[in-house]
């Protein structure tokens, strides 16, 4: 059974590069906001082992390609069109790959773009339920209950079929709520600066592992002998915080540098717990 990891953060702290660098394997990755190449500008001969793809890469010539773009930068006001496709079109992908059995891993990178197709579609299927009213722009809480159950299937049939699967998202700040001078309800940013994952946010119940990303800047360390070895890099390193473990609440906390799939497995391993 594969395993599910999550990892958000702010822009620019490394998630792209976990991807990129995780573990050997064949990895499709779904590039949906077109970063990954950034990150794989530092990873030798990524093309044996990665295959990038974005949902545009099907459109069958420049026509079609056009098309699709005109449709999906319909501005908000408008009836949305070419949501329910484009959603469609990464959920057939997502479950050719899940059949591959040359397929390793699957990352979403981001996550909240899964999120944001599904809801789309579904919202364009309730404007097209109501034709001739003002379309709706947003969802009512009652009706996410069919966005969810979507998104808990995409998990679930990674996990069916044994893929490794792996979600970057970035982070939101946490609102808070309260009374404004007029004595009505308002919601405004926690002023403490807590933050979340962007995007669905039943996914830290629905992951084995959930990792907080961050960066460090000006390593103090370079240049350095440590034991042996001198100690050679950019100035540079991503951070890793677990937040979530499903093998010991205690790990939570534990920060990586650079981290590896190996790195994470000779962790678990050294306190006599099996890799999941």
């Amino acid at each position: 059974m594969g395993s599910i990891t999550s990892v958000w953060g702010p822009m620019g702290t490394g998630k792209s590069t976990l991807i990129a660098k995780w573990k050997e394997g064949k990895t499709f990755w779904m590039d949906l906001e077109l970063g990954a190449k950034r990150a794989l500008s530092r990873v030798p001969n990524w093309e044996s082992r990665i295959q990038l793809w974005h949902p545009y890469d099907e459109a069958e010539d420049e026509d079609t390609l056009k098309d699709l773009l005109d449709r999906m930068n319909a501005m908000r006001g408008e009836v949305l069109e070419g949501r329910v496709e484009y959603w469609e079109t990464i959920l057939r992908k997502f479950l050719t790959k899940c059949a591959d059995f040359n397929t390793d891993i699957i990352a979403f990178d981001t996550w909240k773009e899964i999120w944001s197709a599904n809801t789309q579609a579904f919202l364009q299927r309730v404007q097209e339920t109501t034709p001739g009213a003002k379309p709706r722009q947003n969802l009512i809480q009652i009706e996410y209950g069919t966005p969810n159950s979507r998104m808990n299937s995409v998990l679930a049939t990674a996990r069916k079929f044994g893929k490794e699967l792996i979600l970057t998202s970035h982070e939101r700040p946490v609102y808070v709520y309260g009374i404004d001078e007029d004595g009505k309800s308002t919601s405004y940013p926690d002023p403490e600066g807590s933050v979340e994952l962007d995007g669905y946010k039943n996914t830290k119940d629905l992951v084995d592992w959930e990792f907080k990303s961050s960066v460090q800047r000006g390593c103090k360390e370079n240049g350095k002998k440590i034991g042996p070895v001198t100690h050679k890099c950019t100035g540079t390193h991503f951070k890793y915080e677990i937040l979530k473990s499903p093998v010991d609440a205690g790990h939570v906390g534990h920060v990586f540098t650079d981290l590896s799939h190996e790195m994470l497995s000779n962790f678990v391993t050294a306190q006599g717990y099996v890799m999941v």
